[in-house]
C-alpha cells in the first residue's frame, strides 16, 4: 500500500479494523459513561487508554501482534505514555 495514495486511507480502514476488533474484545479500558473505551484512532494516530500499567501493556501486546500479522509497524519515534 503506497502512503498518499488515494485508496490508502480506505485500505488503512480495513486493515486496522482488525486491530479494533482484537483491542475490543481484551475488556481493559477506561469506562467512560459506562462503556469500555480502549482504543480511539484519528487518521493514523491509535490511542490506548487503560487503567492499569499492566492493562496498558496488555493493549499494547495485543496490538503489536495484530500489526505484526498485518506487516505493519508502530512508529516508536512518535510512542509516548501520558
Amino acid at each position: 500500500m503506497r502512503q498518499g495514495g488515494v485508496l490508502s486511507p480506505y485500505f488503512f480502514a480495513i486493515f486496522i479494523d482488525h486491530v479494533v476488533e482484537k483491542i475490543n474484545r481484551t475488556n481493559v479500558g477506561c469506562y467512560i459513561s459506562g462503556i469500555c473505551t480502549c482504543i480511539v484512532l484519528y487518521v493514523d494516530d491509535i490511542i490506548l487508554m487503560a487503567p492499569s500499567v499492566e492493562g496498558l501493556q496488555r493493549l499494547l501486546t495485543v496490538c503489536e501482534d495484530e500489526l505484526i500479522t498485518l506487516d505493519m509497524k508502530i512508529n516508536v519515534k512518535k510512542f509516548c505514555v501520558y
